[in-house]
């Protein structure tokens, strides 16, 4: 017992600190910012796919050139950081779908795309 104290007083450990974006840039996934982001990403694509007399769609394209509510406010920083110029821009890319997909679940942290 005694020479198994003297042992553990010698070792000493060294904590490993790790950040949480080198452990999910490891792992292939997105931060809580770019999950947020995709889906809201994920739906405005849904929106804008419709048909130009829904409703969906026009609400969407209205309330994205008033940028009036901080939903829509994070969108079009969403945007940004996506290098994506416009509304009519957004709206071509959605039409495509794998190109949105891409483009939509890309983060900041990987370099995958």
């Amino acid at each position: 017992m005694e020479i198994y104290a003297k042992q553990t007083k010698t070792l000493k450990t060294k904590t490993l600190h790790t950040k949480k974006t080198d452990i999910l840039t490891l792992l292939g996934l997105p931060t809580m910012h770019g999950l947020l982001r995709q889906k809201r990403m994920r739906w405005v694509g849904h929106a804008l796919r419709r048909a130009d007399s829904d409703l969906s769609k026009v609400e969407v394209k209205k309330e994205m050139a008033l940028s009036s509510k901080p939903w829509t406010k994070c969108l079009l920083r969403d945007m940004k950081e996506l290098n994506i110029k416009s509304i009519k821009a957004l709206e071509d890319i959605s039409e495509r779908r794998e190109l949105f997909r891409k483009i939509s679940t890309r983060t900041r942290y990987s370099s995958a795309y």
